[in-house]
């Protein structure tokens, strides 16, 4: 027999703190420059900050550890080891890959393209080995709040593939009267292996987006927070993928082809690609009170670089961030219905939220993003406590694609 404990909830007789109320060690925001990776850019040119605040300013320095997760988990890549441990995933285009090379039979293929390929093929018996993801869970870090990301240790650096070879194999094997194997000339020249890794494990999800991670404990005497980065791996031409996927999955039908920008009948136009970036902070403004205001009003006062803000104690100013036009980046969208394996695209234009935190006081919306909110502004009010002299502030912006930046306001009590 199982025993059944209720216990009752006490409304009231817990004070919770507030999300935006930062009282300790707390790791707000993780970023990536660049925002995501493309084909072409290695993850070793990745370089990740974090803002990490504690106001207790303990005696004991900030302890940070670095360690990029190679595959899309969630929970901190606390799954890794068991993702090893189960053995390799199958390389969905290894087989397929593997008879557009045998295809060739009798065709003089010339001694570069086989050497290319012979090259390609002992690349890909080391990416079936689950153990070789382990090269990219290196740990880095320490006192300092911004790492480079460097393959995990300098004698294991990340690798990149020239693939001029397989698009040179695909032009020898047509002028064979084999098969024509377009899809290998859609690589881009050079592709790092963690980007063929993810297109051989899965070209299907590698088309819809990988996210890799970069996981971050920071640690302050018996204090221990973690979190974790999203960042996003995709390619330059979304032909890529879906092209590859139709060469090696006989009968997929995704029910238009893909072309580039200039759209023709039964096409679907893709654009090419550039990598998101980070938003920009223009200018942050600010109004005495709480009554919302225009974004154009006139009585909003840039906050110049580097100044404090003073407030009477008990009393509220309404701040408003605005960021830089580049910060609304156009992108395109491909979206796969799951029942139908249709394809269809959409064009969007990114949207900024901020979250608020403060180390006292009182803010109006913890989170301002003009779909809930109407505008990015919200108010904050200082606290009467005679004892607090100054408060922090903390503005995160967030594009919804992976892109983050931020700013810190410092208040002056009075």
């Amino acid at each position: 027999m199982r025993a059944l404990f209720v216990v009752p909830f006490l409304i009231g007789c817990v004070d919770l703190p507030k999300y935006s109320e930062v009282t300790d060690l707390r790791v707000l925001a993780v970023r990536s420059e660049p925002a995501e990776l493309l084909d072409g850019q290695s993850p070793a040119e990745l370089r990740v900050e974090a803002l990490v605040v504690d106001p207790t300013r303990g005696e004991e320095p900030v302890q940070l550890q670095w360690q990029l997760c190679p595959l899309t988990q969630e929970s901190a890549c606390a799954g890794f080891d068991d993702t090893l441990s189960a053995g390799a995933r199958p390389l969905e285009l290894l087989d397929g890959l593997t008879q557009a090379v045998n295809a060739a039979g009798a065709c003089p293929l010339s001694d570069a393209t086989r050497a290319g390929v012979g090259e390609l093929q002992a690349l890909l018996g080391e990416l079936k080995d689950p153990r070789y993801l382990a090269r990219y869970r290196g740990v880095t870090g320490g006192g300092d709040f911004e790492v480079d990301l460097a393959g995990g240790a300098p004698d294991r650096p990340f690798r990149a593939y020239d693939t001029r070879y397989l698009r040179q194999l695909a032009k020898e094997l047509e002028a064979c009267g084999r098969p024509a194997f377009d899809g290998l000339g859609m690589l881009p020249e050079r592709v790092t292996d963690l980007h063929l890794l993810h297109l051989l494990r899965s070209p299907l999800d590698s088309a819809l987006g990988v996210l890799p991670s970069v996981v971050l404990t920071a640690r302050r005497g018996e204090q221990q927070v973690v979190a974790q980065k999203y960042v996003p791996l995709g390619w330059r031409d979304l032909r890529t993928p879906w092209k590859l996927i139709e060469l090696f999955t006989p009968g997929v039908d995704f029910g238009v082809e893909l072309c580039g920008e200039v759209a023709t009948p039964g096409c679907l136009p893709v654009a090419p690609r550039a990598p998101n970036e980070n938003p920009t902070f223009a200018d942050v403004r600010w109004a005495a009170g709480e009554t919302p205001r225009a974004g154009d009003d006139e009585g909003w006062v840039s906050l110049c670089e580097g100044c404090e803000l003073e407030l009477k104690r008990g009393e509220a100013l309404r701040v408003l961030p605005v960021f830089t036009a580049d910060s609304f980046e156009p992108y395109q969208g491909i979206v796969l219905d799951p029942k139908t394996s249709r394809v269809s695209s959409f064009g969007l234009v990114e949207d900024i939220s901020v979250a608020w935190f403060m180390t006292a006081g009182e803010l109006g919306d913890e989170l301002t993003w003009p779909k809930t909110t109407r505008s990015l502004d919200t108010w904050y009010r200082a606290p009467a406590d005679a004892a607090v002299e100054r408060v922090t502030l903390w503005l995160v912006a967030r594009d919804h694609r992976g892109g983050i930046t931020w700013k810190t306001l410092n208040v002056r009590l009075w």
